[in-house]
Order: structure tokens, then C-alpha cells, then sequence
């Protein structure tokens, strides 16, 4: 018998010990690399650190644009949920009436009186809610009670979870009593089943009188305060207990979601499944709320889930939908993620509420940074020059996050983080790197900030900086105990931009006193006349507001005008320079001395709209003389001037100073003139140069009518024409690059500046008195392109420089776009006004004078 019982012991060993084996064997020959992979996921871990966005300056390194740190507060709801007495009560009271409902249904009862659901709108039912939680029956907890055994286990655990967090008592002394008295069946309530076990464990712990609900009103005090204490830290009023309420339903939605069949989830989850429902069933009558799809037949709903995952297996993840009319289903947001609740709290409700965190389990303070404007920057212009910065969204996984990560490995730090995983087997490589990749796509989409418009757009690689990244050992408790590898954050770095704030405030205000509601468009550019750096630009427009009133808002004119930029007479020193140079070096041209006399109108057989080509003045003579001609702006010599370069020569004229497109630019001259991008302002946010041939005559072209160029360009042309030199414009400080000599004779630039010098003392520009400013030398030129015979409206333009050569200082131009005045007018009033205010001041009169 002994020995019959000793053989079915080895028996039942020898199988156990080949089961081991078996499962051994089966662990490291075909689980291996899984079961590592695990270890290495339990053990190592990615730490993403976040970097400060660099700061926008102006050339003279002051403040325009910076991140200011702050801290922000969060609600993780689960946790709230769980472990804050207050979310503890309220769900647990919650889910008791629920469960006593269904029960009373079920037994053909109607549920009792008083059974409702409580809420955080109603915070002052909350004690009743703790009270309730407390008086539930053990004998309800029992398997064979009346509710449900997941119902009575989860009522189990808000019951002993309120208890602890009031009393301080551990789940190892409140459950097993618990336990006790379901399994008894003993009608009596938690707290005194618990109560009663302590008495009984120490008869002199005077747990006899122990009450919760004293601490429990505490505990809701303190949320009051909380409440009161953010209502007002912030731009607007906020209002706790209306967002606790909020995340209360949303977190009952998210349970219900999460409770669906994995392939429903995945296929609600997908932006595409709405519109392949509706091809599917045509019947089908949507709702915008998701849970519509919970009162679908369960077989329905299992059937097209899996039919549109496996059409998103067989496409490679795309479905192609109509998104005119795509419904995309509004999930809710998962309780365990935590969401924003409060902005920028300031440091003292910040201070407070660390100090009492741990009272508040679930709330999160979370560091945070703000892209703001310095305190020199309040100007609505240069605000559009900056641009915006917003967080990551959705469809930047498709472009921007995955270029800011290949710049990251690109980065030899980068690099030997993610392919030199010291002490990583083989086989594991692939596997790391790939949760390296995930760790920083997500940081990436949760923290990272992108600049949409303007230069943070355009400088958003300089700007945005690297996240650190360290990889760590974790215990099994996963906490860190060393770091194995770091990729050190990197700040983004700083851009100087090229212009000055004083100037820009000048042109601003420029801009606000002589903007009226009589013209679409109004811009001013001022630059550098050496370097072609853009010292200040802004524009403003008259737009329709909400009511149906116009009103003045800042606009992009000086770089992307509204309206038609034709320029008028402002090109006529560019076909003089060109009529100058062809006589020089023998092309095509008619001779000036055989110019007609200017008598007002031109005697060709050459018509405007049935109407003669005219001048606005009577010259005589002075029609042959180049000076002259330009500084009375006559139109006469300029027809006849255009005629003889024929379109060829004009192409020149404008090609010259970069105003033709980049192909016929580079037809033209050997050195590119045409700037196509702009260091500092996106390609889309500034106008190409065009000349329409189609709708204006040769002649009318000459005196620029079809030669449309913004504000900015033009500032640019009249720097060449200062300096013999045409500069590359940029926005950002020591940037521009090399300029590009005119290639004409200084005897021919010289003729010009002289006209554009005597437009300003005797020409059409003498009766803009602001002009003769001491020490300053103006040269420009006025221009007015009327836009319609029968509203007089025009294009009023000035453009012009300060100085000649080594000595010219800055170029300028300003325009108001379909407008009633003209070129002396409104544009040469609005330089005279900002050069008045420039001058005036000693930190700004500097770049007036070389």
C-alpha cells in the first residue's frame, strides 16, 4: 500500500517536472523574445523633458514675442473618482440607487421614494450621498443578496474606500468585517459592521463614537474654498462644481464606451466610420451622440464593425470618405486622462493649492508655458508679423511631428540615444527604438506647440527647440533608480528680427491717425536701404464687422495688399534708369532730343478706352529732360520713352529691380533679382511681383498701370535706385544676404536721384511740406494709379530714400489702395508724419543719418 502510494507521488512528480519542463522550454525557445521584451518594458522606461520655445526679439535684442512659464490645473477623473471622498460618495450613492432600482424593477416593485441621482451641480446633497454610502446593508453585499455581483462588489469598494479615507483605516482592516457580515447575511450598515470589529479588536479605541460625517462636511469646505478660490483667477469666471458635473457624465459615457466588444470600440474610434455606415444603411438614422449606436441590434452592430476593419486592413488603414458630409462620432474623453480645468493660475492660488494637494487626490498642478508679447510689443501690426504659435494638433501628425523627429535622431545625441541602447540585446533594438519613436510622438502631440503663421511659422525649426529625453532603469514598483542614457533638452533658440520697435510704433501710429474710411487699403514699408533689412511694415484695412458696420482693423497690405497694387508713376525712375542705360550701350530706344513737346495730351494714334493718352500737366520742352520729366511725373515723356524700348526694354526696366516673375528674371540677368522668399515671412504671406500685359497698352504700362508690386517691393526697388545696389529683404537681423548691382553707369543713377531729389523740392511732391526736415536730404517719388474713371478712386503712392550711395540711410514707401486722394497726398503726407516723429527722437534719429 505504502509503495502503490510512493509510485503515484513519483508519478504525479515526473508529470509535474515535464510540465515544467515543457513550459520551460516552451518560455525560451519560442516566448523568448516576447517574455525579454517584457522585462525590458518593466525595467526601462523614456522620460520625455520639456523645452522653452525660443524668443522673438527685435533688433535691438528687446522682448517681442516669449514663453512665460505658469501652472495649470487638472483633473484626472478616475483618481477623483476613486480616492477623493467627495467623488467616492457621490458614485457610490449613485450606483446604490441605480442598483436598488433595478432590483425593485426586477421584482415587480416600484423603486422607493427618494431613490435619485445625486450631483455635483447640487454639492450640498453631498453629505446625504456620504451619509447613504455609509447606511448601505452589508447583507445587500453578499453574492446571493439583491444586486448583481459585479453591482455588490464595486458598492464594496466605494463602501470600504469612503470609510478609509475618513477614518485613515486600511483596506486590510476594513474589508475582512466587511466580508464577514455579507457572507452572515447581517442587516446592519458598513459603518457599523466596521465600527463594531474595531471595538471589538480595542474596546478603549473609542471608535464607539467614531462619526465620518464631521470630517466628511470638512472635506466638502475645502472644495468650497477651492471653488471659490479659482472662480475668478482667470480671464473668466469658472465654476467648479459645473465642470466636476461635466467630467461626472462624461466619465459615465466613457464606461459605458469601454464596455463594448474591442472591435465596436476601435471602429467608433476611427474618423471614417460614421460616413461607411451611412453607404451601408441608408435607413439609418444618426445621432449626433455616440450612444445611439448602444440601441442598434448587438448583431447589426458586431457585423459592420468588423466589416469596416476589414476594409481598413485591405486599404492600409484609409478609408476614402466625403468629408463635406462626414459625421464623425464625438467620443468622450477617457476618465483616466487627465483634462484641463484652469489656466494659468497665479502664483499664490498655485503656492496655496500645492499645499493642500494632498487633499485634493485626482487635482493636478502641471506646469505650463504661455507664448506672450513683451512689454514693449503691444502693436497689433507687428503682431501679424510674428504670427501665432498653437498647440499640436490632430493633422501635424501627417507633416510637422514627424519632421521635428527626424531633426531630433538627426542630432548625434539623437542619434546614439536611439541606436546605441547600451546593454540591449539584438533583438531587442528594433523594439526600444520603436518605443523611443512612440514616447516622443506622443510628447510631441500632447506638449508640443507649433507656429502657424508668419515668422513663427517660417522660424518654427530655429524656434521650437528638442525635448530631453532620458531612459531609466525602474524597479518593480517602477520607480527610477538610475539613468542609463539622456538626450539633453535643448531651449529653442532666439530670433533676432530686423525690426525695431520704435520705428514700428511710429508707423503704427502713423497708420492710425491718417487711416479713414475712405479707402479699402492703407501700408507703409521701411527698410534699410544698405542691407534691405526691414526696419518697420504694417498695413490697415476698412472691413464689414459682425453688425454690418465699417470698421478699421491691421492688415498685411505692405506685403499682401486686398485690393489691385498697381503702382502708378512710382515705376517711372525704373524706365528713365532703362532708357538712360539702352542710350548707353546702343539697344533699342528713341532718342530723348527728338521727344515730342509735353502740350497735355499725347498726339499718337494710340487710345485709352476711345479716350487720348494725356499728362496732368502742360510741360512743353521739358519733355526732352530727364530731371525734369521725372520730377513733374510727365506722362508724355515717359509714352514716348516706353515706345522706343519697345515691351523688351521695359521688361528690362522692371526685371532690373526684381519686379518680373523668377523666369523672366532669369532671362533677363545673369544675378537672380526676383526674391521669392523672404528670411522671416512665409512664401504665402507676401505677393509676387506681376505685370498684366493684357489689359493695359504698351504706353500705359510705362507710366505703371499693370506693374502691380506691394509696398514692401517697392521700398526695396527705390533702395537700389540710392545706392546703385539692389539688397535682398529680410525680416530676420543679419540675414539679408549680398545685394545686386543695377549694372548701370553712376552718370545715369545720378540723373535719376537728381529727379526724384527735385520731385521733392519743385516737382509734385513740393507741397508736402513735412519734407523739408533739417539735415535730411528726401528723395522720392509720388504715383497715382487711378483705379476707375468713374469713381476717381486711385492707388496714391510715395516712395523714396533718405541720402545717396555710402550716405543713404533708409527707403521707404507708402500707398493707400483705392483711395480718393493722391500720391502727395495721402502717401507722401503719411512718410512726412513718420519721418517728423522719427527724427524727433534720439533713439530712432540714428537711422535717418549715415
Amino acid at each position: 500500500m505504502i509503495l502503490v502510494r510512493i509510485r503515484l507521488l513519483a508519478g504525479i512528480f515526473v508529470a509535474l517536472s515535464f510540465l515544467v519542463s515543457l513550459g520551460l522550454a516552451s518560455l525560451m525557445l519560442f516566448e523568448h523574445d516576447e517574455w525579454l521584451e517584457r522585462s525590458y518594458r518593466n525595467r526601462w522606461a523614456y522620460r520625455d523633458v520639456p523645452s522653452r520655445r525660443g524668443s522673438v526679439l527685435d533688433r535691438r535684442e528687446r522682448v517681442i514675442r516669449t514663453d512665460r512659464p505658469g501652472v495649470d490645473l487638472e483633473l484626472q477623473y478616475w483618481a477623483f473618482r476613486r480616492d477623493h471622498p467627495l467623488g467616492i460618495a457621490l458614485h457610490g450613492a449613485n450606483l446604490y440607487a441605480q442598483s436598488e432600482a433595478e432590483w425593485a424593477v426586477g421584482e415587480g416593485l416600484r423603486p422607493s421614494e427618494g431613490v435619485h441621482r445625486f450631483s455635483f451641480e447640487r454639492p450640498q446633497t453631498l453629505v446625504n450621498a456620504c451619509r447613504q454610502v455609509l447606511s448601505i446593508s452589508c447583507a445587500d453585499l453578499s453574492k446571493g443578496g439583491r444586486f448583481e455581483a459585479d453591482q455588490a462588489r464595486d458598492l464594496l469598494y466605494y463602501a470600504q474606500a469612503l470609510l478609509g479615507k475618513l477614518s485613515g483605516l486600511s483596506g486590510s482592516e476594513i474589508i475582512p468585517p466587511l466580508r464577514v457580515a455579507a457572507r452572515e447575511g447581517l442587516q446592519i450598515s458598513v459603518l457599523d459592521a466596521v465600527k463594531a470589529s474595531l471595538i471589538d479588536k480595542d474596546p478603549n479605541g473609542n471608535w464607539g463614537d467614531f462619526d465620518p460625517l464631521p470630517i466628511f462636511e470638512q472635506r466638502l469646505e475645502q472644495m468650497e474654498a477651492l471653488a471659490q478660490r479659482i472662480h475668478g483667477d482667470g480671464k473668466e469666471p469658472f465654476d467648479l462644481w459645473e465642470f466636476l458635473e461635466v467630467r461626472r457624465e462624461q466619465s459615465d459615457s466613457w464606461r459605458l464606451f469601454v464596455e463594448l466588444p474591442l472591435a465596436e470600440r476601435e471602429a467608433l474610434s476611427s474618423s471614417g466610420f460614421a460616413s461607411f455606415l451611412r453607404e451601408q444603411e441608408a435607413s439609418l438614422v444618426f445621432d449626433e451622440d455616440w450612444r445611439f449606436w448602444l440601441g442598434l441590434d448587438e448583431g447589426f452592430r458586431e457585423r459592420s464593425s468588423q466589416a469596416y476593419l476589414e476594409l481598413l486592413l485591405e486599404d492600409e488603414g484609409e478609408v476614402s470618405v466625403d468629408r463635406s458630409t462626414m459625421l464623425v462620432f464625438d467620443l468622450p474623453p477617457d476618465e483616466a486622462r487627465p483634462i484641463l480645468a484652469r489656466r494659468k493660475l497665479s502664483y499664490e492660488q498655485a503656492r496655496w493649492f500645492g499645499l493642500l494637494q494632498d487633499w485634493h487626490p485626482g487635482w493636478i498642478l502641471r506646469t505650463s508655458v504661455e507664448r506672450v508679447s513683451g512689454p514693449v510689443a503691444d502693436l497689433p501690426s507687428l503682431e501679424i508679423l510674428v504670427g501665432r504659435v498653437t498647440k499640436a494638433w490632430k493633422k501635424d501628425g501627417q507633416e510637422i511631428i514627424p519632421h521635428r523627429m527626424e531633426s531630433i535622431f538627426q542630432d548625434p545625441a539623437g542619434a546614439e540615444l536611439s541606436e546605441d541602447l547600451e546593454g540591449v540585446p539584438a533583438v531587442m533594438q528594433a523594439s526600444m527604438r520603436s518605443s523611443l519613436t512612440a514616447t516622443l510622438r506622443n510628447y510631441l502631440w500632447r506638449e508640443g506647440r507649433v507656429g502657424r503663421t508668419a515668422l513663427e511659422k517660417e522660424m518654427d525649426d530655429v524656434l521650437s527647440g528638442r525635448p530631453g529625453l532620458r531612459m531609466v532603469e525602474r524597479d518593480r514598483r517602477a520607480r527610477e533608480q538610475q539613468m542609463f542614457r539622456s538626450l539633453q533638452v535643448a531651449p529653442g533658440r532666439d530670433v533676432i528680427m530686423s525690426i525695431d520697435l520704435d520705428l514700428q510704433r511710429m508707423l503704427e501710429q502713423v497708420l492710425v491717425s491718417d487711416v479713414a474710411l475712405d479707402c479699402i487699403e492703407r501700408a507703409m514699408a521701411i527698410i534699410d536701404a544698405q542691407t534691405g533689412e526691414i526696419l518697420a511694415m504694417g498695413g490697415m484695412m476698412r472691413s464689414t464687422g459682425e453688425a454690418g458696420v465699417e470698421e478699421l482693423r491691421w492688415s498685411r497690405g505692405a506685403t499682401f495688399p486686398w485690393k489691385n497694387p498697381d503702382v502708378g508713376s512710382v515705376v517711372k525712375p525704373f524706365v528713365l534708369l532703362e532708357q538712360l542705360d539702352a542710350q548707353r550701350h546702343g539697344r533699342q530706344v528713341a532718342p530723348q532730343d527728338l521727344f515730342l513737346p509735353c502740350e497735355g495730351q499725347y498726339q499718337k494714334d494710340v487710345r485709352l478706352r476711345f479716350k487720348p493718352l494725356r499728362c496732368d500737366g502742360v510741360h512743353g520742352m521739358a519733355a526732352r529732360d530727364p530731371v525734369i520729366a521725372l520730377a513733374k511725373s510727365c506722362n508724355i515723356f515717359f509714352y514716348q520713352s516706353v515706345e522706343g524700348l519697345t515691351a523688351d526694354g521695359l521688361h528690362r526696366a522692371l526685371g532690373r529691380v526684381g519686379w518680373l516673375g523668377r523666369e523672366e528674371d532669369g532671362a533677363l540677368f545673369p544675378e537672380a533679382r526676383f526674391q521669392g522668399e523672404i528670411p522671416g515671412i512665409p512664401v504665402n504671406m507676401h505677393a509676387d511681383p506681376a505685370h498684366n500685359t493684357a489689359q493695359q497698352v504698351l504706353e500705359m504700362q510705362g507710366i505703371g498701370y499693370g506693374v502691380q508690386v506691394n509696398a514692401m517691393q517697392v521700398a526695396r526697388a527705390y533702395a537700389a535706385l540710392a545706392t546703385g545696389r539692389l539688397p535682398r529683404l529680410s525680416l530676420i537681423h543679419g540675414e539679408a544676404g549680398s545685394p545686386v548691382s543695377l549694372g548701370v553707369a553712376d552718370q545715369d543713377l545720378s540723373i535719376v536721384q537728381n529727379g526724384l531729389r527735385e520731385c521733392v523740392l519743385s516737382g509734385t511732391a513740393s507741397r508736402v511740406a513735412g519734407f523739408r526736415i533739417p539735415g535730411l536730404a528726401v528723395h522720392g517719388k509720388t504715383g497715382t494709379a487711378e483705379i476707375s474713371r468713374l469713381t476717381k478712386l486711385n492707388n496714391a503712392w510715395f516712395a523714396g530714400f533718405l541720402g545717396r550711395g555710402a550716405n543713404a540711410s533708409i527707403a521707404f514707401a507708402a500707398v493707400a489702395y483705392v483711395d480718393k486722394g493722391h500720391g502727395a497726398d495721402v502717401g507722401g503726407e503719411m512718410i512726412a508724419r513718420f519721418l517728423a516723429r522719427a527724427a524727433a527722437n534720439p533713439k530712432t534719429a540714428e537711422y535717418l543719418q549715415r
